[in-house]
């Protein structure tokens, strides 16, 4: 069973491995609105974590994983 949740960006813990095809992620840039939350969500699932910035990228994921 899958275990999901979400925490707020930390730019010094968090990097994004999906903007670019760099071996440590790329750092991320804090957002310039800081009255809105940018979140980082995590999915676990078969003893892997995956990291994602954005709920696009968890959809990209599942489209290509079908």
């Amino acid at each position: 069973m899958p275990r999901y949740w979400k925490e707020p960006l930390d730019t010094d813990k968090h990097r994004d491995f999906m903007s670019d095809r760099s071996v440590g992620g790329r750092s991320v840039v804090p957002p310039r609105d800081n009255l809105l939350p940018h979140w980082v969500y995590f999915v676990n699932v078969c003893s892997f974590t995956f990291q994602f910035h954005s709920l696009q990228q968890i959809e990209q994921c599942l489209v290509l994983q079908l």
